[in-house]
């Protein structure tokens, strides 16, 4: 094998490992553009199994650009398909809440006072400011078990922000609001298709990558600065 046969096979892994790591939509991009080249490059030179790698990986490449442009654009409003929240008053006992969540099979509540959100209610809250603190739910009100001062986001809001605002924030559920500030619904980090899940998540093992390949640059040319 020549050098530049090599160097045609080296160049090709780069790019391979470009399409099957990058979430990426310009690293895809640009993938899609290098597939092209690489097919020219091993049909010209008679690198035929060059040409026949990039020939299967284009269109599977151009499907994935298109998926990726597709899921950027959507939106929370798309993943709530119309439903409606349900909403609770801060003056209920947990055991009360606990049975309507039991009967709506769902994990949290919006608690309202009057139209003005003042908290969410979740399993989590029952247990560990109910069960594990040992308090009687048939006593407590919501308004001492919830979570207040909820963050919130718009309808229009991605839902890349927001599968990052819940996964950076450590909660499962986010209360949505029109712009005077009324909850419309509720989205649950289960109502995110798990496509955009597994896309987020590689993107951010994706970025830690690249910071700890910064980082040890950094420490070695420091090294080095230090050692003359």
């Amino acid at each position: 094998m020549s050098l530049v046969d090599a160097l045609g096979y080296a160049a090709s892994a780069a790019v391979l490992a470009t399409f099957c790591m990058s979430t990426m939509i310009a690293l895809r991009i640009a993938a899609l553009v290098s597939n092209v080249l690489f097919m020219v490059y091993g049909f010209v030179d008679h690198l035929y199994p060059v040409f026949m790698l990039h020939a299967i990986l284009f269109p599977v490449n151009a499907l994935r650009v298109v998926q990726l442009q597709r899921m950027a654009k959507s939106t929370v409003r798309n993943a709530l398909d119309g439903r409606a929240p349900i909403f609770l008053t801060g003056d209920k006992t947990v055991h009360e809440a606990a049975l309507v969540l039991s009967e709506k099979n769902i994990g949290a509540l919006c608690v309202l006072a009057g139209d003005r959100l003042i908290g969410i209610f979740s399993e989590r809250d029952i247990l560990r400011k109910v069960v594990a603190a040992g308090r009687d739910p048939d006593a407590m009100r919501v308004a001492e078990a919830m979570t207040p001062n909820p963050r919130t986001v718009g309808p229009e809001t991605s839902l890349a922000d927001a599968l990052s605002l819940m996964t950076d924030g450590h909660f499962r559920h986010l209360p949505i609001v029109d712009d005077d500030g009324h909850v419309i619904a509720m989205l649950s980090i289960r109502d995110i298709p798990s496509e955009h899940q597994i896309t987020y998540h590689q993107s951010k093992v994706a970025q830690a990558n690249r910071g700890a390949m910064t980082t040890a640059r950094i420490t070695a040319s420091f090294r080095r600065f230090v050692a003359r």
